[in-house]
């Protein structure tokens, strides 16, 4: 539900929004919200969708951003109202727009569709209503990005400077053009991308299986049950301390107590070095909230304190070897590497961006827990088990 939310939100925000820039990246909620949906579906068509998807969003947001930097370097704005038929003065341009607006929006033979078919054709077996809600964001997507277009790329111009803007250069040809080539051929032929899928998402989607079934056990495993069952009429009658499942007395009242039940054991030292940086993420959040002209040195130093505090339990974790999350966490010599190498770099970008932002009269008080997530991330790719 949480990613239905998402796709519609992501689409209906993106229908009122005036400026390209927004409305790509208000997009990308959109489509990030089906990635979601197919994980959450748990099956072999929806979770390579997904993955198939994460790529395709790659790919066409990526070119949507560069198409919006490259006409925004040419008029130095990005509001759609400046715009209007630009596609005679930049016929190069206005091609490249539209296969890559057609990609994001699903169209057969272009890879967006692939990935989106997949997706939905997956979580329909599992939970069609879901399934019919997110196809209407795939609708949504259709008007919000032909109605961009027509009004950028179509129509009278609105300002005389919009004729004289120069079409794409042979540089800018040269990064746009292996892109739509990638799109072209996912969307006609992504079997290549799919078969070597199989077998990954086969063992990830049985370790999810069994992970989901010896959790249910789990949750029935009682060491100590006292239960006192009344009857009318009959009095009470106690229940002996023996593992019970799930009792069903033949009794028409019954008050029981678990007092004891069996949980997996989490070895927390295998996430030692990561939640300074969770914690510094979110703390650098909250201090952006506060409006205060020195709260972006304050979010700085401590997100630079942060790391240094990972890298030290990095260091003094060398050596150990440890396991977590059903051995999806690995805690190793190859794992506490990359903790310190992203770590370093971490603080190095940080210190090295503290003077540039300190002077900006733009308010990028979140940048530094963008930073921290994303070496989060990271890290949590080096330590993955599988």
């Amino acid at each position: 539900m949480l990613a239905v939310i998402g796709i519609l939100y992501g689409a209906l925000v993106s229908m009122v929004q005036d400026d390209l820039k927004r409305l790509v990246a208000y997009s990308s909620v959109s489509h990030l919200g089906f990635v979601m949906l197919g994980i959450f579906a748990m099956n072999l068509q929806a979770v390579e969708g997904s993955i198939l998807q994460m790529v395709n969003h790659g790919l066409s947001t990526g070119a949507l951003f560069l198409l919006v930097g490259m006409i925004y370097e040419r008029r130095h704005t990005r509001m759609i109202e400046e715009f209007g038929g630009l596609s005679r003065p930049l016929p190069r341009f206005a091609l490249c727009f539209l296969v890559v607006v057609m990609s994001s929006i699903g169209l057969p033979g272009l890879n967006g569709f692939v990935g989106e078919f997949l997706i939905l054709a997956g979580t329909f077996r599992v939970h069609k209503g879901l399934a019919v809600l997110a196809a209407i964001g795939i609708v949504l997507a259709a008007i919000y990005m032909l109605w961009m277009w027509q009004r950028v790329m179509w129509g009278q111009s609105r300002r005389a400077d919009n004729l004289t803007l120069r079409d794409m250069s042979r540089r800018e040809m040269a990064m746009l053009v292996p892109i739509i080539l990638l799109i072209v051929w996912i969307g006609l032929n992504p079997n290549p991308l799919l078969r070597r899928m199989d077998a990954s998402v086969g063992q990830l989607l049985d370790g999810m299986r069994n992970a989901t079934s010896e959790a249910r056990s789990a949750r029935h495993e009682v060491r100590t049950i006292g239960c006192r069952v009344r009857d009318e009429g009959m009095g009470y009658r106690v229940w002996g301390k023996t593992p019970t499942p799930n009792p069903k007395p033949r009794f028409s009242r019954a008050r029981c107590e678990l007092t004891e039940l069996v949980l997996p054991q989490i070895d927390w030292t295998v996430f030692a070095p990561l939640i300074p940086v969770a914690v510094g993420g979110f703390a650098t959040l909250m201090i952006d909230l506060f409006p205060s002209s020195g709260r972006k040195q304050v979010a700085a130093i401590l997100s630079v304190i942060a790391l240094a505090v990972s890298i030290v339990l990095s260091i003094r974790s060398w050596g150990t070897i440890g396991y977590g999350v059903h051995d999806a966490v690995v805690l190793d010599r190859f794992t506490l590497f990359f903790y310190l190498v992203l770590g370093l770099i971490g603080i190095l970008t940080i210190l090295l961006s503290m003077g540039h932002l300190g002077t900006a009269t733009a308010d990028q008080g979140e940048y530094y827990s963008l930073i921290l997530f994303s070496v989060l991330g990271m890290m949590l790719m080096a330590a993955g088990g599988t």
